[in-house]
């Protein structure tokens, strides 16, 4: 509850006033020497100039505040003016604000005190619920429910994540967000009443989205500057559009849920899924953050069923705002077909964007189809015609492989920013037409939405239709107002030249507005049956015989289909089949037959009952009925001869007016005849209402006790499966222990390894080392040998010299004999004496 302080505002221009007290002729009054001659009434004058004076206009008027003793007795302190405090408090279901002393709100008629966030729309709007049970562990069981359990029994999967409730307005402002938390809470609250979820749907994992992932969609400076909100309590990237340090991982989980959701689908895992994700995602662009949107979930995922196998996607934004990211991103693509129905108001409604004349680019053209609706209140029956005649017929022909919902609620009745008029039997006709697409394979994505009474019953009713749990009537031609059928024509008039299916319906919606046309300016003239059946014959050329018979002939009411007819004799006939048809004069009934007798039915003559019985007289009719009458004990003559008293009065009355047989009392004695007849006949209408209900009793009862029985065989086997489950997670368990400790083992093995090559290449080394140094002595050893035998050729010349100087006439041809000089004589080395 928020308070807020409203200051009175004090008029302090009043130097006039003043001025007229002492120049003119409240100076008599108001003097010290008239004071006892003032009347009453310039006592209040004064009083209230007292109180109205500001300083300078008391300073300047100070004869007003003397006064003798006497009038002391008289005084009165004069009340002080407070600052009043308005109390108010917003209202949890659309946000507005109201006084404290309001216990609904003006705008939605929401109670002060609803539980809507813990009983979602089945929470009464009027006071406080009472007999209801609140369900405030329905989050947390969702974390919990086993996924497994629940995908046996369910072929819709529903993506949530609890952190997503994270992401919330951390700058606290006059006014609380409409994008907020409850919205989800809402939500939840809603399918965990009905049942639905945890219990029908299957929940699969929630994943962060990776950044490659992303690169896909957004620009390396789009996803850094989500990413850099995680260090900040709070930021803005636009004035509405906020973020805290939980903003990034709530954007990562609600783009992977929608990826995950998208490739489950495509794959066969799951016939269809809803994406309960926020922030939501279609304004985001390539590089901006806008309109409460942080990253492109819808983009994410057809980019997602693309790569599960997926050539064509369609994305249908019924979002009351334009989604001009997801018109952005895919523009130039053919592979995706974007079609949105939103307001626009000639670029006026934010964002601006999503003309009619937007249709894609570079190759593209058609490929984006804008419905924009000129105005406010947009009802079920305009956006039943847009889809008949536009995006059925396109999305027909464009043929996608999967279909993806921007489902945002804030079209609904009652949205605070959305201003039209969809109910949830409207959000669930347009699912039922989509399902049809794509082989039934498609994803809801939650996009906007505020008014949390709205956007809960809206999501349970398109969720009920993904189950198949929800009977969806077929839909009648129902025509728009003038301003959805013109923005209709005008959008047919531009996909006509892409689309050669829109030729015969253009055709047709044009003969349509033109007879819309026809009345006077701003108002519709009304069609005749004539212009209607015409119509209707080119509705049928353009939707290629889908239809037969005439709409606007009534072949039969349902109270012309189910009403009973009485014939002579009271015999009853019926255009239901009857098991069992009493004759009227049952005192005539073989008192052997059984109590289930078989009589044939007749054609016969027509009697309006009603009106016989507003002739009958039943003021001294006795109205003896017994309670104990038990139909299948009793034979059908003890209904007359015990359980009707009527019947002997009338008798009476038909032997008085046989006593005087003229025409008078013969008109008297066929009349009473008619209405014991007439009487008969409601009576047996009456038997056969009680028997009837027996039977239903009786089938009733046979039907719950089938129903315990199915019970009792699906909790077993609910049982039997989740002791396999257990058994299964125990086996997993240990399989994760074996490969922890299998890892560990390669781990130690790897070390090992990583040593011996460590030594091996130390050993190389060591053997280099080796090589080298033996080459190197081998070089040296060959060098000194290579030295000495040099000295010693020295040596030898030189000794050969000094024998040729001391032996001159020695023949020196034999002196390679000699090795070796000994006291400076040659020593042959082969002589014994050496």
């Amino acid at each position: 509850m928020v308070t807020g302080v409203l200051e009175m505002d004090a008029d302090n221009s009043l130097h006039k006033q003043a001025a007229e007290v002492s120049n003119g002729r409240g100076e008599s009054s108001l003097s010290r020497s008239d004071a006892s001659e003032a009347q009453p009434n310039a006592k209040r004058v004064r009083v209230q100039m007292q109180k109205e004076l500001t300083f300078k206009d008391m300073y300047e008027n100070k004869e007003l505040f003397e006064e003798d003793d006497e009038e002391d007795t008289d005084w009165e302190p004069c009340p002080v003016e407070k600052s009043v405090e308005v109390i108010k408090w917003f209202c949890k279901n659309c946000t507005m604000d109201n006084l404290d002393n309001d216990i609904c709100c003006e705008e939605c008629g929401e109670h002060k005190d609803s539980k809507i966030l813990s009983l979602g729309h089945f929470a009464s709007p009027f006071a406080q619920d009472g007999g209801l049970n609140e369900i405030q562990p329905s989050i947390k069981a969702m974390r919990d429910f086993d996924s497994q359990e629940s995908a046996a029994n369910s072929s819709t999967a529903i993506g949530f994540d609890e952190r997503m409730l994270l992401h919330a307005e951390v700058e606290k402002k006059s006014h609380p967000h409409p994008e907020r938390p409850d919205r989800l809470r809402a939500i939840v609250a809603s399918l965990t009443r009905a049942g639905i979820f945890p219990g029908r749907c299957y929940p699969i994992p929630a994943r962060e989205i990776t950044q490659e992932e992303l690169m896909m969609v957004h620009s390396s400076e789009h996803i850094e500057s989500v990413e850099v909100t995680s260090k900040l309590m709070s930021s803005y990237f636009t004035s509405d559009t906020y973020a805290n340090k939980h903003s990034a991982c709530a954007a990562r989980l609600a783009a992977g849920l929608c990826a995950d959701l998208a490739s489950a689908i495509v794959s066969g895992r799951v016939k269809n899924g809803f994406a309960l994700v926020r922030p939501p995602g279609h304004h985001a662009g390539v590089k901006d953050v806008m309109g409460f949107c942080l990253h492109n979930n819808a983009a994410v995922a057809a980019l997602a069923a693309q790569a599960a196998g997926a050539r064509k996607v369609l994305i249908l934004d019924w979002d009351v705002h334009h989604g001009n990211g997801t018109q952005e991103i895919f523009e130039k693509n053919k592979s995706v077909l974007y079609i949105s129905l939103h307001r626009h108001e000639d670029g006026t409604f934010y964002p601006g964007t999503g003309g009619a004349h937007e249709v894609g680019y570079m190759g593209a053209e058609g490929y984006c189809v804008n419905i924009p609706w000129s105005r406010g209140g947009v009802s079920d029956n305009d956006y039943n015609f847009a889809f008949q005649h536009v995006v059925l017929p396109i999305a027909s022909e464009f043929a996608p492989d999967f279909t993806i919902i921007s489902a945002g609620f804030d079209a609904a009745r009652g949205d605070p920013l959305g201003g039209c008029d969809i109910t949830p039997s409207g959000y669930a006709q347009m699912t039922h037409m989509l399902n049809a697409l794509s082989g039934g394979k498609m994803l809801v994505i939650l996009e906007g939405g505020y008014n949390l009474r709205s956007i809960s019953s809206s999501a349970t009713a398109v969720i009920k239709v993904l189950l198949g749990e929800s009977h969806v009537p077929e839909l009648e031609n129902s025509f728009p107002t003038k301003s959805g059928l013109q923005t209709v024509f005008e959008v047919l008039d531009i996909q006509n030249n892409f689309w050669p299916s829109l030729k015969p319906i253009f055709e047709y919606v044009m003969s349509l507005w033109e007879m819309r046309c026809l009345g006077k300016k701003g108002h519709m003239a009304p069609l005749t049956i004539e212009q209607k059946k015409a119509l209707h014959a080119k509705q049928k050329v353009a939707r290629g015989e889908r239809w037969s018979g005439d709409p606007y002939t009534h072949l039969g009411s349902p109270f012309e289909k189910g009403k009973r007819k009485m014939g002579d004799r009271g015999t009853i006939i019926s255009t239901r089949p009857l098991k069992i048809v009493i004759p009227a004069m049952a005192r005539q009934a073989d008192s052997t037959s059984q109590s289930h007798p078989s009589i044939e039915v007749q054609p016969t003559p027509t009697i309006d009952l009603d009106a016989q019985l507003e002739i009958v007289d039943l003021d001294g009719m006795p109205k003896k009925r017994k309670s104990s009458f038990a139909p299948f004990g009793n034979k059908v003559q003890s209904l007359w001869d015990n359980d009707f008293d009527a019947r002997s009065f009338l008798q009476a009355r038909l032997d008085f007016s046989i006593d005087f047989p003229n025409d008078h009392h013969m008109a008297a004695h066929m009349g009473a005849r008619q209405m014991s007849n007439a009487l008969e006949t409601h009576m047996l209408r009456g038997f056969l209402i009680e028997r009837a209900m027996f039977e239903a009793h009786c089938q009733s009862d046979k039907l719950v006790a089938d129903l315990k029985v199915q019970l009792n065989t699906r909790r077993e086997v609910a049982t039997e499966a989740h002791n396999s489950l257990k058994s299964l997670i125990e086996e997993r368990d240990r399989l994760k222990e074996s490969k922890k400790n299998k890892n560990k083992k390669a781990k130690k093995l790897k070390e090992e390894l990583v040593c011996v090559r460590t030594e091996l290449t130390t050993m190389k080394e060591s053997a280099k080392a080796e090589a080298f140094l033996k080459n190197m002595l081998e070089e040296d050893l060959a060098d000194a040998q290579n030295d000495i035998v040099a000295s010693e050729d020295r040596a030898f010349e030189k000794a050969k010299a000094q024998v040729a100087c001391l032996y001159p006439d020695l023949d020196l041809s034999k002196l390679d004999l000699f090795k070796v000089v000994k006291d400076g004589h040659l020593v042959d080395e082969e002589d014994p004496v050496y």
